[in-house]
């Protein structure tokens, strides 16, 4: 089985999941990206991302051989944009036309109210038309299904595909350096989706901080919609220590992941939590919002979960985590098993390769 797997953009998550794909040992799969190291044609940004959906199409069209796929998979929004384009090249071919959201673009949160409603509003209609002209919708997690099912999409389209990504690249989990202090860890962009400035003022909501925490932050603002941020993290905060170590490479990850005590992840919303995976794939238990996927990702075994809708959710349970060391009642190994049963790759591509087939 061949497929062609396309994409506006990579940056994020998608490069991750792609990535994964190509690693599959079930079915072949290419790939056509802007700015994507595995694309079959090299493709630039134009800076305008309409354009660079034209050029998509273009490309397909007249440069790509599409009948000797037996897939077509568009990935994000944007590249769901063709679909009503591409609906009758897939006809003509016997070819499936799939795609998945990798986050509904109606779960995102804005700051005026009036954006939250007409943008979702816009999302959800564009959403429920463009499905029409799809074979097969894959959702990310429970919460995405979940969610699709909520605004009218037809369950006979919508299939439930978590995330994967690939093991860890450490041989195993290394032992802390100093188990006096407690080492958390953020990674993400420091844009207000992410959440990190109300993780910051929770630790300086704590009436006391009893041993000594350090906080890695690993790094930078994106959409620069949280200027408070900047402040927060320089802001003191007795008996925490805050490093800001910017952006670091993928492939460096893994370690900082192994060292810490617990990442965590207070998210406003999410599709799926590849930073989750990531942790419990080194052994590493997680602290998250109850928003999108998180909440069905972290079980009582491998972490804790705090609601932003209740007052003090997260000050008490940093309090347990933190003052009364609760991490260290968690057992790395079940952290490992959890993501190997659930969240690795291998799981994830035989997943895909077995509803595939399925369509026919």
């Amino acid at each position: 089985m061949k497929s062609l797997n396309i994409a506006e953009t990579t940056q994020g998550g998608i490069e991750t999941y792609f990535e994964s794909l190509s690693r599959s040992t079930l079915m072949q799969n290419d790939f056509l990206a802007v700015n994507y190291h595995r694309s079959l044609l090299p493709l630039a940004a134009k800076g305008f991302r309409p354009l660079n959906v034209l050029i998509l199409l273009y490309t397909i069209y007249f440069k790509v051989g599409i009948s000797r796929y037996d897939v077509i998979f568009l990935h994000s929004s944007f590249a769901g944009l063709l679909r009503p384009f591409l609906w009758p090249l897939a006809k003509w071919h016997k070819i499936k036309l799939v795609y998945c959201s990798h986050g509904w673009a109606f779960d995102i949160h804005y700051n005026q109210a009036w954006k939250n409603r007409v943008y979702k509003s816009i999302y959800v209609w564009a959403e429920k038309l463009l499905t029409l002209f799809t074979d097969q919708v894959y959702c990310i997690s429970k919460y995405e299904y979940s969610s699709g099912l909520a605004i009218g999409l037809p369950e006979r389209k919508l299939t439930m595909v978590w995330n994967g990504v690939q093991g860890s690249e450490l041989a195993r989990v290394d032992a802390k350096e100093d188990d006096s202090v407690i080492r958390l860890l953020f990674v993400g962009r420091l844009d207000k989706q992410k959440g990190l400035d109300k993780f910051l003022s929770a630790l300086t909501q704590l009436p006391s901080i009893s041993t000594q925490v350090e906080l890695s932050v690993i790094g930078e603002p994106v959409r620069n919609d949280c200027p408070e941020l900047a402040e927060l993290l320089t802001k003191p905060i007795t008996n925490v220590r805050v490093r800001s170590l910017g952006w670091v490479a993928n492939n460096q990850l893994d370690q900082y992941f192994a060292q810490a005590d617990v990442v965590i992840v207070p998210s406003l919303w999410e599709g799926f939590g590849l930073i989750v995976a990531e942790s419990l794939r080194n052994g590493t238990p997680v602290l998250a919002s109850n928003v999108g996927s998180l909440s069905d990702m972290v079980t009582e075994k491998t972490g804790w979960i705090f609601d932003y809708q209740q007052a003090n959710s997260l000050e008490m349970l940093l309090d347990n985590v933190i003052n009364q060391r609760q991490y260290q009642t968690i057992d790395r190994a079940e952290c490992i098993k959890h993501f190997e049963q659930n969240f690795h790759e291998d799981v994830m591509n035989g997943h895909y390769f077995d509803s595939l087939r399925q369509l026919g």
